[in-house]
């Protein structure tokens, strides 16, 4: 796929593929939810494209009579040669919230590698035709049928909800659809021999199948139920989500039992056996039955019970520094800050740290915490530290091979280069329990200058903090279910 960049907009050539110039042609949608991922940060305009989290364009934000003579700077550009942001250029033009989901980021590295664009409604960043249908949908812009909405919410087996997306279709393959497709020589129903068999007459009016529903459909409602043309008769049941029965909710029974009546028809055309309504009966109410448990408490094959652990902050060795980090963000992304501390294998206070990182997420919140204890650590001359934090995500994030090009991706291959150094970190998660005291200086950051860098470094415990660090020098613990 080539991307070539116009005013801001990418640009197809005749040997891109289909699916890149139907991008291309739609690219205002796809550009409202899309965000640029920060690399070296070369191919992202700071001003017209969307790479702060949440916030779109920062063009956007700025007072109409604001004048920019830096529309063309991309994100590098705002870079000075020391690795700081340009404050001086851009900071005044922009509200201070922007001022602050912009310290959340770390500046781009020269030698990073390309910047990417991530899709805002998948996981891993990626488009998938599935959440650009679901996100054109929102938008009004698909079809309003409601059916095609029915099934993809229908809370049974996907295998039943492909064969309900066909029979939507009007598209299983009976005799009548067989003969159309000179398939079969015979258009008629195999039981009855006199009647088409259409899709309605195999799933509904065939004495075989008429005799499955009125197990399961009520006499007063019966008249209304095998009335009613396909299309209506398929919506209405699968729409009546509160009609619970004897045996279900109806709207999953309804589906469960158009998939056994085909099944027992098929037996019986193509020779299997011939065909068996009671058998059927029995395996709707089945399944109907494991369905509504498994909904109701999950899939316990496997789970192991939980035990009662006592948790607490422990000692390093005596030639080791264990350094605690925490990050906490009020919102995912709001208002972040990031703490930690240094203790000797006494459990005395060495050093610690307070930050105000602006606004960002959770995830990186507690990233910046892992990257400015550790060059806190290195700093002081610590050459074998423990590094624990409770966050298993981010403990991932910086023993893993590999590093995904996301929102995260500076300040996780900073942490990296500093791990590469000459000293020894080993890194660990634990339990929140065991993290107490990097967690009220997280949240204490969050009172911190957001500017001042100087104020960060702690010499001393705060005075709040006294309690927590108390009962981890007396090996307070704490009981939680592992």
């Amino acid at each position: 796929m080539s991307t070539r960049r116009r005013k801001g907009n990418p640009v197809a050539i005749p040997s891109d593929s289909v699916l890149w110039k139907a991008i291309c042609k739609e690219w205002d949608t796809v550009n409202q939810n899309a965000t640029w991922n920060v690399g070296n940060g070369k191919r992202i305009l700071f001003w017209r494209d969307s790479w702060l989290e949440s916030y779109g364009p920062i063009i956007n934000h700025l007072e109409r009579e604001v004048q920019v003579e830096t529309l063309d700077y991309t994100v590098a550009d705002m870079v000075d040669d020391r690795g700081n942001w340009k404050w001086d250029v851009f900071a005044h033009l922009i509200p201070m919230q922007i001022v602050m989901s912009i310290v959340g980021y770390t500046p781009p590295m020269q030698d990073g590698i390309d910047d990417t664009v991530g899709w805002d409604h998948s996981s891993n960043g990626k488009l998938t035709v599935r959440t650009a249908y679901m996100v054109l949908e929102e938008r009004g812009e698909m079809d309003q049928d409601p059916i095609w909405r029915l099934i993809r919410k229908w809370q049974g087996m996907e295998r039943i909800k492909v064969f309900l997306w066909t029979v939507a279709h009007n598209s299983i393959m009976t005799n009548d659809l067989r003969y159309r497709r000179h398939l079969t020589a015979n258009r008629f129903c195999d039981h009855c021999g006199t009647e088409v068999e259409t899709l309605t007459h195999a799933l509904r009016d065939c004495p075989k199948a008429r005799k499955i529903w009125e197990v399961f459909v009520k006499v007063e409602n019966r008249e209304l139920f095998f009335s009613q043309n396909w299309y209506a008769w398929l919506v209405s049941n699968m729409s009546a989500r509160n009609r619970n029965t004897d045996h279900g909710a109806w709207s999953l029974e309804f589906g469960i039992a158009l998939w056994y009546i085909w099944k027992e028809r098929c037996n019986r055309v193509f020779g299997v056996d011939q065909g068996n309504w009671f058998r059927a009966i029995l395996a709707i109410k089945r399944m109907v039955r494991d369905t509504e448990f498994t909904q109701r408490h999950g899939n316990d094959e496997g789970r192991s019970s939980k035990e009662d652990t006592q948790v607490g902050w422990k000692y390093p060795q005596e030639e080791r520094i264990k350094l605690n980090v925490d990050g906490c963000s009020k919102g995912n992304p709001g208002v972040a800050g990031a703490g930690g501390v240094i203790r000797d294998h006494l459990g005395a206070w060495i050093g610690g740290f307070a930050r105000n990182i602006g606004i960002c997420s959770s995830v990186n919140a507690e990233l910046w915490a892992v990257y400015v204890g550790l060059q806190l650590a290195w700093d002081r001359g610590f050459r074998k530290v423990d590094l624990e934090s409770d966050s298993k995500v981010v403990v991932g994030l910086i023993n893993g091979d590999s590093v995904r090009v996301d929102r995260n991706y500076n300040i996780i291959m900073q942490i990296k280069g500093m791990l590469g150094r000459d000293w020894e970190v080993t890194t660990y998660h634990v339990y929140r329990e065991a993290n107490c005291v990097a967690d009220w200086l997280a949240n204490y950051g969050l009172t911190r200058d957001l500017l001042d860098r100087g104020s960060d470094v702690l010499e001393e415990p705060p005075s709040g903090l006294y309690p927590l660090l108390y009962y981890d020098l007396i090996g307070s613990t704490v009981t939680r279910s592992i």
